[in-house]
């Protein structure tokens, strides 16, 4: 994840919009260090699961992992507190994905660490589940890594199929694990890039801003004569 901006830049970055027309937020959010992936296949509205508000957030290395619903965040080791629950990362030796729909994979019979970009939705193909398998070949997870994997699930607020991706930090040892990106497509049936948080910004007003901003920082070089 990028740095943020340093104070000073913020400053630039406010000042210069003050000197432009009506700028769109996200424009902002390009120059505050957000990356977003220009995703291969179009998001009509994705969601940040409430349950990553906290991350990181570790996955307990157990027999019963973590139950997870993912519209409304709630999470325990317990099945039964969470009515409706959609994923369990589990397992104490291992990982292991036990869901209310199979997960996605890109190859072979289990569910793969995806590359970013890839498209989750209905032509994807579903895996149920056996374990994740950490090595070096194409869908493999990593140690001491970052790993995506893409998953769909029913959400009871309309009783449809959604798709969404995750990212699991997974350390030197597969014990060792963290959730830390969860994100979901609102509109049902819809694919869902991995990697994708939101809409891109139209280049045209990113571009505006950043030209309004280097134009700013010229502008006080010159009068502060340096």
């Amino acid at each position: 994840m990028p740095a943020a901006p340093s104070a000073r830049g913020a400053g630039l970055v406010r000042e210069a919009l003050t000197l432009l027309p009506a700028v769109p937020a996200l424009a902002l959010g390009a120059l505050g260090g957000v990356a977003c992936l220009a995703p291969s296949t179009a998001q009509a509205d994705i969601v940040m699961s409430p349950i990553i508000a906290g991350l990181p957030l570790t996955l307990p290395a157990t027999l019963d992992g973590l139950y997870i619903d993912v519209v409304t965040g709630v999470s325990s080791s317990f099945a039964g507190v969470v009515p409706g629950w959609d994923l369990d990362p589990y397992a104490s030796s291992g990982l292991f994905f036990y869901a209310e729909l199979p997960m996605a994979y890109p190859a072979g019979t289990r569910p793969g660490s995806l590359d970013s970009g890839m498209s989750v939705g209905p032509a994807s193909t579903f895996a149920s589940n056996p374990g994740c398998i950490f090595g070096s070949n194409p869908g493999e997870w990593d140690y001491n890594a970052d790993n995506y994997f893409g998953f769909r699930f029913r959400n009871e607020a309309d009783a449809s199929t959604h798709y969404g991706w995750g990212q699991i930090h997974v350390g030197a040892v597969v014990t060792d694990r963290q959730l830390t990106a969860l994100y979901y497509e609102n509109t049902a049936a819809t694919a869902i890039a991995v990697g994708a948080t939101g809409v891109v910004p139209e280049p045209s007003s990113a571009a505006l801003l950043a030209a309004g901003a280097a134009g700013l920082a010229a502008f006080r070089r010159r009068r502060s004569g340096t």
